[in-house]
């Protein structure tokens, strides 16, 4: 008797599977009693179903929905929710036709093989496949918690009184489920009726919780540095968002850090703005201006940690309000700034930028080692000279050093860094600054303060 059953179930599946890829072979014919987004398909070809999804298209995509925001604190008080009107076209949504019709044609594959050998086809509504711009999604329905969402923070150290590092504890933050409003969005766009969608918050978890953060063994200001700058400038942006991005930083041990693989192109996207950069010897302007000032000074943070410096580039021009020999330029992808980790804890990279300064501070665990280091220097190239620009960017008759005028130097900085055993290490940083010009911006397009040749007599 099992025997009997075994054989009859060995071939109900085989004529089920035989069931199967018959019903494959007619794979460009939408099966019946499929719909897309509640309207019928079943038993059209692909063409003629691509048909219906682009009609359905134009159709879905010109209603708006509406984001009505769910928030417990509104509710209690009797409030009504807020809510938002918004139409696709905000949200730069699109139907994939094709992959919407792929759906429909294989909408019945998941069907047990005993419900295909009876031919039972029970109703499928596939929603269409939709896109949209999750970014502008978010920005649309931000307003409708405004002064609700609270922003996560960080973990992070601070050094008190006695200059003795401390941990500063993580807040949790409250913030757009993104990831339901996504998805409800998109569930939507799809449907003819119904295009109402809940908004709720959610909790946002620290990058850096306080427990994390406890378990790094950050105990000691290992290295800091500071340079200054001119308040007010372009630069200063660049600076600052720099500094913001890479703040709270960790680096695990033996772990190579880079500021450009950690940071990326500095990009208008990103909050960088123009600003005056020197490329090949050159003054200039371009996104991102003013981030080597940042990169000196983590150099210098580094430099004194006594870390090996893996990749470092020097200004070709020496610029006053940087140690000579210690500084670093920074583009994208090189020359980036790189440097190990090779302490036994990890390094926390610590930012801050005041009103004309930015500060690094290198903290971790101390192993004992000490930094010293010498520097000599020599004047090299004959005196600057005058260089002249006019620009359509200033006043008619008006004038501004944009520049001003640096002798050449060959520098030699020596580092030697001395271990708790009492082994030494001694790194060598060359350097060779061209002289630099004075450069004097000139308003028009040719001033008569600016002489043809575009340059002034030597200084």
């Amino acid at each position: 008797m099992r025997r009997w059953i075994w054989f009859l179930g060995i071939g109900l599946v085989i004529v089920a599977l035989i069931s199967v890829n018959k019903r494959h072979d007619n794979s460009n014919e939408v099966g019946p009693n499929v719909s897309i987004a509640s309207k019928p398909v079943g038993g059209l070809t692909r063409p003629a179903a691509e048909t219906t999804v682009r009609a359905l298209s134009s159709d879905l995509l010109t209603k708006p929905i509406t984001l009505r925001a769910e928030t417990g604190d509104a509710n209690a008080k009797g409030q009504p929710p807020a809510s938002r009107v918004i139409y696709p076209r905000e949200l730069h949504a699109q139907i994939d036709i094709a992959a919407t019709v792929d759906a429909a044609l294989h909408a019945q594959d998941k069907q047990s093989p005993l419900s295909k050998l009876f031919e039972l086809d029970p109703k499928v509504n596939i929603e269409p496949v939709i896109s949209i711009d999750e970014a502008a999604l978010i920005s649309k329905a931000k307003p409708l918690f405004a002064g609700v969402e609270l922003a996560p923070q960080d973990a992070d150290f601070t050094l008190n009184d006695k200059g003795n590092v401390e941990l500063v504890p993580s807040k949790v933050g409250r913030g757009i489920n993104t990831k339901q409003l996504v998805g409800a969005v998109k569930a939507a766009l799809g449907k003819p009726t119904l295009r109402e969608v809940p908004v709720r918050l959610t909790t946002i978890e620290p990058k850096l919780s306080t427990s994390a953060a406890s378990q790094l063994g950050i105990k000691d200001m290992l290295s800091t540095f500071t340079t200054p700058f001119n308040a007010g400038e372009p630069r200063v942006t660049n600076i600052r968002n720099i500094a913001s991005m890479l703040q709270s930083t960790v680096i695990p041990p033996g772990k190579r850090f880079s500021v450009n693989e950690t940071v990326g192109p500095r990009t208008l996207e990103k909050g960088f703005v123009q600003a005056p950069v020197i490329y090949d010897g050159e003054f200039s302007k371009d996104i991102g201006g003013g981030v080597s000032q940042f990169a000196t000074t983590l150099f210098n943070a580094a430099f004194f940690a006594g870390v090996p410096i893996k990749e470092h580039k020097p200004h070709s021009k020496f610029i006053s309000r940087y140690p000579i020999g210690r500084e670093a330029t920074l583009s994208y992808p090189h020359p980036d700034l790189a440097f190990v980790n090779d302490y036994a804890h990890p390094l926390f990279l610590k930012t801050a930028v005041a009103d004309s300064s930015v500060t690094v501070w290198l903290l971790g665990t101390k192993d004992g080692r000490s930094v010293s280091t010498t520097t000599t220097q020599q004047v090299i190239g004959t005196n600057p000279s005058v260089e002249c620009v006019a620009t359509d960017s200033r006043a008619p008759g008006t004038e501004k050093v944009t520049h001003s005028a640096s002798k050449g130097y060959l520098a030699t900085v020596t580092r030697i860094t001395k271990r708790a055993n009492g082994a030494t290490k001694t790194d060598t940083f060359n350097t060779r600054y061209d002289p630099g010009n004075k450069v004097i911006e000139y308003g028009g397009s040719r001033s008569d303060h600016c002489p043809p040749s575009g340059n002034a007599p030597n200084l």
